[in-house]
């Protein structure tokens, strides 16, 4: 039996993850408690931490919901908690070893309030059978039910105070007026030139000893440990993208911050990383490989990359992209002869790959929220085998959450979508070897 219901500890949380914006939690998140991790009822034991003083830890609030007896003392830390945030009593008055010692205090308390409102709303529902004798009475309170539900007074009063808890937790959302102090970063880019690679600085405040555990700032898959609670970092950015800097402290995701660093036009590169030279990859108007000597291994197979960042004005949800590509066979592949598309929005990419008919277990596509890999959706991706031997007109359109995939006029894909793609900020050609591309617009204009 749980002693401190569902939904009292999803009140709860819900005014925890309040305070933690980059969490960004869902409510359907919280519809099985079971399913949630340590870590969420961390963020939990924090805030219980910074409103009365008592330390807990998310595990044992966990063990507690999963049914852990009424003697466990975080059932103690809870009332206690509800206690000051009813205003029933101030945070620096609250005795811990006098009133969180023994549940039977914070019970009887919303148990007598409980049953005063009983009597004044239900005075004729409470009839108990009159008693002879004051022997026969207290024998009639220890073994037998004396009201109509059948339940004993004491296990009545007690059933009654929990549920007084849960109203009250479920109104702590409005009710909380205590100023809370979390971790923050903050994030800036001092040069504004064309040079790559270029500094990005992070400033960081963790406020308090408690979130110093497990702190670090995570930057293109490396993280970087912080040691002290406030400090700068200097992050290396190689090339222009854009580049998702998240904040963790005490294992906990702070923040998320977004940093564009746009090109000064087109960019190519051998792989994503080693820059070409203009003259190198741009030919009346193509965007190709043209010097093969600079390939290091021209035998095995390499891939090419043409992109462009900066901030377009275009709304990724609601686009028209098209090109003109092609990827034959004798341009450095071995095989596959992939050619990867990608919308770069500000809050979600869009992905997608064409590959040879033989290759289609690697066919990959994301829009948004959507993984077209996962599921039933899977079958979507078996549209993509198709090769590129000549130039093909490639039409790639958002309107009303849906996105469609056309090629010389010929519908391939017309699916939906979940999630924001947010404001275009950057478009990339990935080719298997050596592909072209050429003629791209965006909404009707060239992309230069």
């Amino acid at each position: 039996m749980k002693v401190i219901s569902e939904a009292s500890c999803k009140a709860i949380l819900v005014e925890a993850f309040a305070h933690f914006p980059s969490m960004n939690v869902q409510p359907e998140r919280l519809i099985d408690i079971d399913k949630l991790a340590t870590s969420d009822f961390n963020v939990l034991a924090t805030y219980i931490d910074e409103t009365i003083g008592v330390s807990v830890t998310g595990k044992s609030i966990k063990k507690l919901l999963n049914g852990a007896g009424s003697k466990n003392p975080t059932i103690n830390i809870l009332c206690a908690f509800l206690l000051v945030k009813d205003g029933a009593i101030k945070a620096a008055e609250l005795n811990f070893k006098e009133h969180a010692s023994d549940n039977r205090y914070f019970v009887r308390r919303y148990s007598e309030q409980a049953l005063e409102r009983k009597k004044q709303e239900h005075a004729t529902e409470d009839q108990v059978m009159p008693v002879q004798n004051h022997q026969v009475a207290e024998s009639s309170i220890k073994d037998k039910p004396v009201n109509k539900l059948g339940f004993n007074k004491t296990y009545l009063f007690v059933i009654l105070g929990l549920l007084l808890i849960v109203m009250v937790s479920l109104s702590i959302y409005n009710s909380s007026k205590e100023e809370m102090l979390f971790p923050e970063m903050h994030v800036s880019v001092e040069d504004n030139s064309d040079r790559f690679p270029k500094e990005i600085i992070v400033s960081y405040d963790l406020k308090s000893e408690q979130f110093l555990r497990n702190s670090r700032i995570s930057f293109m898959d490396t993280p970087v440990l912080l040691s002290e609670l406030k400090g700068v970092v200097s992050l290396t950015a190689p090339i222009p993208n854009l580049y998702w800097i998240s904040f963790y402290a005490n294992k906990v995701a702070y923040d998320k911050k977004r940093v564009l660093l746009t090109s000064n036009g087109w960019q190519g590169y051998i792989g994503n990383t080693t820059p070409l030279v203009l003259e190198d990859y741009t030919s009346e108007g193509v965007m190709h490989l043209h010097n093969k000597s600079i390939v290091r291994e021209p035998s095995k197979d390499y891939y090419t990359t043409f992109n462009i960042f900066r901030n377009f004005g275009i709304d990724g949800d609601n686009f028209t992209l098209e090109a003109d590509i092609k990827n034959p066979p004798n341009e450095g592949s071995s095989w596959a002869y992939d050619i990867s598309v990608d919308v770069i929005g500000f809050e979600n990419p869009i992905t997608f790959n064409f590959l040879s008919p033989d290759a289609i277990t690697y066919a990959n596509m994301i829009v948004g929220d959507t993984d077209f890999k996962v599921g039933k959706k899977r079958e979507v991706l078996k549209k993509m085998g198709i090769l590129f031997p000549d130039w093909q007109h490639l039409t790639v359109t958002c309107k009303n959450k849906e996105i469609s995939i056309i090629l010389n006029d010929r519908i391939i894909i017309a699916e939906h979508y979940e999630g924001k793609i947010g404001q275009v900020v950057g478009l990339q050609f990935l080719f298997k070897g050596s592909g072209y591309v050429k003629n791209v617009e965006l909404n009707g204009m060239q992309v230069n």
